[in-house]
């Protein structure tokens, strides 16, 4: 096999960077239900939907830099603007109400996403993604509304070698 040298630089990219993809919990505001694993993520003003996004960071990404981002919207229309929060605790399981699993706790920042699969993520406060260190075990982070008749719906895409991800993801470098 022959290795280009323009290569190099993107395998060293590739190889030193890991995108980490959580499990999805949607939030109904109004009633507290939770739906653990669900295949969407949803984050809707007008129905107070919310989703909640587990990672599971392991052990090896301790002591490198996390950075947020979000990818490929399927739906978004109103202002498509969410708020993202940290989340004490993390969802175990679907509920049918109150009390909720894991409590919203405090904001981190405002992103707009884009019109479709293939617009840009503009990070509106502060203005550009957030980053913080890397932490191990189970961690989990809300989408919350921002605006009136905001609705931002994402899921998985599946192709012949596996999924492509989209909504709220942890790149680790």
């Amino acid at each position: 096999m022959k290795l280009n040298l323009f290569a190099l630089p993107l395998l060293a990219t590739l190889a030193s960077s890991l995108r980490l993809d959580p499990v999805w919990t949607q939030y109904n505001v109004q009633t507290g239900a939770q739906t653990w694993n669900t295949p969407e993520g949803l984050i809707r003003k007008n129905a107070d939907i919310t989703t909640i996004y587990t990672f599971d960071f392991g052990y090896s990404n301790v002591g490198k830099t996390c950075t947020f981002g979000f990818d490929r919207p399927y739906e978004s229309t109103g202002t498509k603007q969410a708020d993202l929060f940290s989340v004490i605790g993390n969802p175990t399981s679907s509920t049918t109400g109150f009390p909720r699993q894991a409590p919203r706790n405090q904001y981190i920042a405002r992103l707009q996403v884009g019109n479709d699969l293939f617009g840009a993520t503009t990070w509106i406060s502060p203005s550009q993604a957030p980053s913080f260190p890397c932490p191990s075990g189970k961690v989990s982070w809300e989408l919350v509304p921002a605006g009136d008749n905001v609705v931002i719906k994402h899921k998985y895409a599946y192709i012949p070698r596996g999924r492509v991800p989209s909504g709220l993801f942890v790149e680790a470098n």
